[in-house]
């Protein structure tokens, strides 16, 4: 089990790890010493605060225990970054959920733009306001092959975006 992490808000508090054997509980921790040589770091200049760079380091190395929404597993099927600017093109929330309410297992009243946006701005899309409204830029993904699709939907049925 290493999916426990589901706030959509960013990770940054929460530093996992996978723990591969037993941990050692026979011997006390020495919280005396523990806070003696914090302060001793901190006394000499050791940064204490997590900084740009350390976040993104946490993030990636949460990845791996975050629970997907159903949203960005469904964005992440259809949609990636890309990889420059030329190839991707610019959509807002309905041109998403128009694409998408096509592909199979899609249900679009229970995809609300609400949850499409956090899932867009987890995926890491840029996004950008025109026309009042919000532009994110994607690059749509190649269609699978016809066998692909199938196997999807047999290992899928009976699931759809925005069920629990």
């Amino acid at each position: 089990m290493n999916e426990v992490l589901r706030d959509p808000t960013g990770n940054r508090r929460y530093l996992c790890i996978e723990v591969t054997a037993p941990i050692q509980t026979d011997r006390p921790i020495n919280y005396t010493q523990l806070y003696a040589q914090a302060m001793h770091a901190i006394n000499h200049g050791e940064r204490y605060w997590i900084d740009d760079q350390d976040e993104a380091l946490i993030r990636r190395g949460n990845e791996a225990f975050v629970e997907q929404s159903p949203q960005e597993i469904f964005l992440q099927k259809y949609f990636c970054i890309p990889g420059n600017r030329e190839d991707g093109r610019w959509m807002n929330i309905q041109d998403i959920i128009d694409h998408l309410s096509a592909k199979p297992n899609f249900r679009a009243n229970e995809c609300t733009p609400k949850k499409l946006g956090r899932a867009l701005r987890i995926m890491g899309a840029e996004k950008k306001k025109a026309y009042g409204t919000s532009q994110y830029l994607l690059e749509e993904k190649l269609q699978e092959s016809r066998s692909e699709v199938k196997g999807e939907l047999k290992e899928t049925e009976g699931t759809a975006v925005g069920e629990p």
